[in-house]
């Protein structure tokens, strides 16, 4: 699913770049002796602490409660630092980056995963384009495991569905964007377009998608929609786009499925006889590069003289993917 998350007071941003747990990569050497409020300042490499993991970082566990390969134990002031060195390294706008006090309630006092993006957030630049907009409308964290797959495998984890949050206030409106062939989605008839209402757990727990105001509820929520386990079967209550519609209920099991990159590519046929390329991907991912080169080889042999090209929701990936695509199309 695509990295969104609830929170209970500002809707999420996404960013092309990836934090997942407590970082991965690069060697970890010791953590200094520097405080919570010396994360505001300039850390050093980001390797010092990576895969230092808070003890109730989930994702740094097996199912048994071991830490997993290349994790140990840290804490929430050792996370925070990694993202933040790390943005210092890899953001953009990093100039933009403004002072965070990590000590805050909103970090600390609330479930792990909800405060480290709350953190994370915390950094994005608060810049706004001529228009009002945020300068920076596509960053978003998510779980190394989920990347690896997405970015190297072309698998997702979840139950075939990206959803997006449009307005993250209560009362919520959150939307099925995108539902994946062949997933457990595609087979119960989820459409784009409906609108999430409510889920029960496994546990039989019912929550209120649009008003739940519980921070318990919405840290289960980001749990069960955005990281669920395989085989995790929850409800979904969903109203169609057609108000006159009445809710569906429908039960979906999380699972891995098959994500290809190139979501369509085709050719169109003007009236006054000119070819058009469409071609719609969603990740610049280590899958997508055979299938972009035969997609844009078929699109020059039948002689097309403009493409479309469609990245309403890709989430990124290799830059020099990119830089691949744009000569291809030259």
């Amino acid at each position: 699913m695509k990295a969104t998350h609830f929170t209970l007071t500002a809707v999420s941003a996404l960013l092309a770049t990836v934090l997942a747990g407590c970082g991965g990569g690069g060697g970890a050497g010791g953590v200094g002796t520097r405080s919570l409020s010396d994360a505001t300042g300039d850390l050093g490499a980001s390797a010092q602490y990576a895969n230092q993991c808070a003890v109730d970082n989930t994702l740094a566990h097996s199912s048994s409660g071991d830490w997993l390969e290349g994790y140990r134990k840290g804490s929430r002031q050792t996370e925070q630092q990694f993202i933040r060195a790390y943005m210092q390294e890899s953001y953009l706008w990093y100039a933009d980056m403004p002072q965070v006090n990590g000590q805050l309630p909103e970090y600390l006092q609330v479930g792990h995963e909800e405060g480290m993006q709350n953190y994370f957030r915390a950094l994005l630049s608060p810049k706004l384009t001529v228009r009002g907009a945020r300068k920076d409308r596509f960053s978003f964290a998510m779980p190394t495991a989920e990347w690896k797959a997405s970015s190297q495998a072309g698998t997702a984890s979840g139950y075939g569905v990206d959803l997006g949050i449009l307005k993250n206030e209560v009362p919520r409106d959150v939307r099925v964007l995108v539902v994946h062939e062949g997933t457990p989605a595609a087979q119960q008839g989820v459409s784009r377009g409906d609108m999430l209402v409510a889920v029960t757990t496994a546990s039989g727990k019912r929550i209120d998608v649009v008003n739940t105001q519980d921070a318990a509820e919405v840290e289960e929520l980001n749990r069960v929609l955005f990281s669920a386990n395989d085989g995790e079967k929850t409800g979904f209550e969903l109203k169609p786009v057609d108000a006159a519609q009445p809710n569906r209920q429908t039960v979906l099991s999380a699972g891995e499925y098959q994500k290809p990159p190139v979501q369509t590519a085709s050719v169109i046929t003007t009236d006054d006889g000119a070819k058009i390329g469409y071609l719609q991907f969603n990740g610049f991912t280590l899958p997508v590069e055979s299938q972009l080169f035969k997609a844009v080889t078929d699109m020059k042999n039948q002689q097309v003289q403009d493409v479309v090209v469609d990245l309403r929701y890709n989430g990124g990936g290799y830059l020099y993917q990119s830089a691949q695509l744009a000569y291809m199309l030259s």
